[in-house]
């Protein structure tokens, strides 16, 4: 039973292997404890979730509400529709319905016979 079950090649690689032929290597913490502010945070978080799961609707007061944006009365809600029909018919005017009129010429100033 003395005899190990490694091959001998690899034993004796085993056997002759120098520890100084080791590089140095820089460990590096992959799993840093949390800082104060993540630790403040998550305890806020905690606490608050902690007070809307434990709150009390009788602590409630009732609240009367007050409308700020009535609706128009009808008079108003008249006013605009004709306001929307009056700028619909100025978007939609045809120029072809139109007649031609014809300027006649007036001269308001005075003759110089009659200025005299």
């Amino acid at each position: 039973m003395s005899e190990s079950k490694i091959p001998a090649e690899l034993g004796k690689t085993i056997e002759g292997f120098d520890a100084h032929s080791l590089k140095h290597a820089e460990t590096a913490e992959k799993n840093p404890l949390p800082s104060k502010e993540v630790v403040e945070q998550e305890k806020q978080e905690v606490a608050l979730r902690e007070s809307i799961e434990g709150f009390e609707k009788t602590k409630l007061h009732r609240a009367n509400t007050v409308e700020k944006n009535p609706l128009p009365d009808a008079e108003s809600v008249e006013q605009e529709k004709q306001h929307q029909g009056f700028v619909k018919g100025i978007e939609s005017f045809d120029k072809n319905e139109l007649h031609h009129a014809a300027t006649a010429e007036k001269n308001p100033l005075p003759d110089k016979d009659s200025m005299y």
